[in-house]
């Protein structure tokens, strides 16, 4: 019972993170333009759930069953992400955007193939 009244006041405070950026960004987007109000959402959103998830990081911890190898497999993606991102859009000449989508792609399929012939996974 206790659980479920914590994970409802998170759901709240995600519900209302959400309706703050948006009209913090509806309301950028008409006094000046549509893309700096995408912008001040993405942000807005972002520091928002970085700070539920500083807040709630042993709940996360819990939950999620974070340990310490899916800590360094993440960061090791994003490094991954971003030095393939590079080398797609310095080495080869693609635009920063579909270089990133790219190399999203790339890891995706990394991680699927890695997950899919691991054997202890099937």
């Amino acid at each position: 019972m206790g659980e479920e009244v914590v994970i409802r006041k998170i759901q709240n405070r995600i519900l209302s993170g959400l309706l703050f950026s948006v009209l913090a960004a509806f309301i950028v987007g008409i006094n000046f333009s549509p893309i700096e109000g995408y912008y001040v959402f993405a942000v807005l959103f972002i520091l928002i759930s970085l700070t539920m998830v500083i807040s709630n990081l042993e709940l996360i911890k819990v939950k999620l069953e974070f340990s310490s190898f899916k800590f360094i497999y993440l960061f090791l993606g994003l490094l991954f992400f971003i030095l393939v991102s590079f080398l797609f859009s310095n080495n080869l000449g693609y635009p920063l955007g579909p270089s990133m989508i790219l190399s999203l792609l790339c890891l995706l399929f990394f991680n699927w193939v890695y997950y899919s012939l691991e054997p202890m996974r099937g």
